[in-house]
């Protein structure tokens, strides 16, 4: 766990899931592997294998294209299945970590373009990633981002089959109680404690040195593309992963210099404790270093103290936009260098369907169809700087 000094995080229980993609013959179906869901283990083939390039269809949002009227819902759902009690009221921001890493690149200053929309759900406001569509492909895919994982991490045997590994973890940014889901590429199993249950199999254990209780949700989705799923399955599976064992990992060429001060904010937005560097000569990687990266983590948050206020600064602006009873939605966009540009949701879309909403608010659960389905005015455009 991070013990910070300049007040911006303090991390809170995780939640873990898994999502696999089920295809029946007669119904298409989204199934969701939770409690506790497991990413894949690091498991370095014994003899190092020349691999090939990247090749096939890569989602910009795995998560919109498998599920794209409400990419967040799964995760939800996950959440509230595995943790019924698990206290809505309490969270100011919810989204995925991309929708977050966006105001941190405006908040830093740094060139780029992105949209994304926002709805206040009870206390709770969420931001919801939107590409230009649900199914937006990444073009020229290049180097071995997709084949090391698959050469060197393996999943465990009750949730082979997955796609994806993504995590919901929350944590406090200043007085701001956030919960980010994010993808992680795997975990580290000797950083795993390990006990054993009644029948003395080995379970591994949950990450108690903060003295909080974890709690498990996690989900994946499959990278190929089926069509919108009838329904969402939940199932049991998997077995808890403690955060202090994840890690993310980025490949490189052997001849290109590696700047890890680039990889940190992402870090820091997924509060992710562990990092890989794999370097490789033409698809052989010799070169892989492994680093706990929570000290440079900290190192990043100290020096950007004032970026993260500005940060901050814009989050609360943007809850306080949606407590305005005509204006609960809102989109987000920003150009290049530009300032945000905020205005009135004009489209019909909401972050999740009407009863898993009530549920969220705490209210009687209703049918669940979508929300706002009137159209609604222009309305004028706002504008923050950071």
């Amino acid at each position: 766990m991070w013990h910070h000094t300049t007040g911006w995080i303090r991390r809170s229980p995780q939640f873990w899931c898994r999502v696999r993609q089920s295809i029946p013959s007669a119904l298409q179906t989204l199934t969701i592997k939770l409690i506790q869901g497991s990413p894949p283990a690091y498991l370095p083939p014994k003899h190092v294998p020349t691999l090939k390039q990247d090749s096939g269809t890569y989602f910009r949002d795995p998560n919109a294209a498998r599920y794209p009227l409400f990419p967040l819902e799964p995760a939800i759902r996950a959440l509230l299945t595995s943790k019924p009690d698990f206290d809505c009221s309490n969270v100011d921001i919810a989204g995925c970590g991309s929708t977050l890493g966006c105001l941190v690149s405006a908040a830093r200053g740094e060139e780029r373009t992105f949209h994304f929309g926002i709805e206040r759900i009870g206390n709770t406001v969420f931001l919801v990633r939107q590409g230009a569509s649900p199914k937006e492909v990444m073009e020229g895919v290049r180097g071995y981002g997709h084949t090391f994982p698959e050469a060197y991490t393996t999943w465990d045997a009750d949730v082979k089959g997955s796609a994806s590994h993504q995590r919901l973890t929350q944590y406090r940014f200043g007085n701001l109680h956030c919960l980010i889901r994010s993808e992680s590429d795997g975990y580290f199993p000797d950083l795993v404690v390990r006990k054993c249950k009644a029948d003395g199999s080995a379970i591994p254990n949950g990450d108690d040195a903060s003295g909080l209780q974890s709690a498990a949700a996690s989900l994946s989705v499959s990278e190929k593309v089926i069509g919108k799923p009838d329904k969402l399955v939940i199932q049991i599976a998997g077995h808890e992963i403690p955060q202090a064992a994840i890690f993310d990992l980025k490949t490189r060429s052997a001849h290109r210099n590696v700047d890890i001060d680039e990889f940190l904010p992402r870090l820091w937005v997924n509060q992710i404790p562990n990092f890989i560097i794999a370097r490789h000569d033409s698809g052989k990687f010799q070169d892989i270093q492994r680093k706990d990266i929570r000290a440079a983590v900290k190192d990043w948050e100290q020096k950007n103290e004032g970026m993260l206020g500005r940060l901050h600064t814009v989050l609360s602006q943007l809850i306080k936009m949606t407590e305005q009873a005509d204006c609960s939605r809102i989109q987000v966009t920003r150009e290049m260098l530009g300032p945000l540009r905020i205005r009135k949701a004009t489209q019909d879309w909401s972050a999740l369907p009407t009863k898993l909403k009530m549920r969220w608010e705490g209210k009687a659960p209703a049918e669940e169809t979508l929300s706002d389905s009137d159209s609604e005015g222009e309305g004028q455009d706002d504008y923050l700087k950071f």
